[in-house]
């Protein structure tokens, strides 16, 4: 079930005194089954071009191709398109709203046809996939804390089945543990269902460690694409975007300008930790 992108563009406020080319040609596929990190700095356009992807934003030029099927063609159901492409935005809990957990999870699915016994099931599957305690569905969203509002929401979503996930900075504002504990269900979410995952964020960090392919957007353009490895290693042209690396690229950069031989393609810890062993066994040596 790929996406593809063609020549995608979009201008906010076309022929007006306030004009804005947010997505500017953009071609790119995201592939079955992948865990794509999308970065960027505010105003570069990653927002906007993931909602293209399940036809939320219409593009000024250009289409987006779902599994063969051009969304934005007159006669696509995209009803049918956005069961299949979920998508939770930032800040998620702001559209909580009905009177207890169950219910908010539950809305979609009534949305669809789908109730009863058949929705009971979804909805009890969802939660237990985001690690929502069972005793917390007959609760008001609002009495819960930020992380938990952020499982609803995800719950939400994921009670559709979807084959495509699409999240917006799921992670904002949370503290480090609400932050593992979203971010550890959607790595489980993809894991054991095979779901492909689009994740917007600004975490380095959370890019090294959860994406298997990285889209570097600058200015409305696609800058770099790749594994984590070969987009990290552009620190370079990473920082005059206004972007940061991992930690342990600004690690090893130290090293590498004290004349040690240490490869651009490590970032995470787990590598980062060898290579300084083999440094000191050598210096011993």
């Amino acid at each position: 079930m790929s996406i593809e992108v063609k020549n995608l563009t979009h201008i906010y406020g076309k022929n007006g005194p306030y004009e804005k080319v947010a997505v500017d040609n953009v071609s790119c596929t995201f592939e079955d089954g992948e865990f794509i990190g999308m970065i960027g700095h505010t105003g570069s356009g990653k927002s906007t071009l993931v909602q293209h992807l399940n036809g939320i934003l219409k593009p000024t030029e250009g289409t987006v191709i779902y599994n063969g099927i051009d969304i934005f063609d007159k006669n696509t159901d995209l009803r049918k398109i956005r069961q299949e492409v979920g998508m939770v935005f930032q800040y998620p809990e702001s559209q909580l709203f009905e009177e207890t957990v169950y219910k908010d999870i539950a809305f979609g699915l009534n949305n669809y046809g789908i109730k009863g016994d058949e929705a009971d099931i979804k909805i009890h599957n969802a939660a237990k996939m985001v690690d929502l305690d069972y005793d917390l569905l007959q609760k008001s969203p609002f009495e819960l804390s930020g992380g938990q509002k952020r499982r609803v929401a995800l719950a939400g979503v994921i009670a559709m089945e979807p084959k495509v996930l699409i999240l917006d900075e799921p992670a904002a504002g949370l503290d480090p543990a609400g932050r593992i504990s979203v971010l550890e269900s959607i790595k489980n979410l993809h894991l054991t269902r095979g779901i492909t995952v689009i994740l917007v964020s600004h975490s380095m960090e959370d890019m090294a460690k959860y994406a298997s392919k990285l889209v570097v957007m600058n200015k409305g353009k696609l800058e770099l694409t790749g594994s984590p490895k070969e987009v990290f290693k552009n620190q370079k042209q990473l920082f005059e975007m206004g972007l940061d690396v991992p930690n342990m690229c600004k690690v090893l950069a130290k090293v590498r300008a004290l004349g040690f031989d240490v490869p651009e393609s490590v970032f995470d810890v787990e590598e980062t930790a060898q290579v300084l062993c083999e440094i000191l066994r050598r210096e011993k040596c």
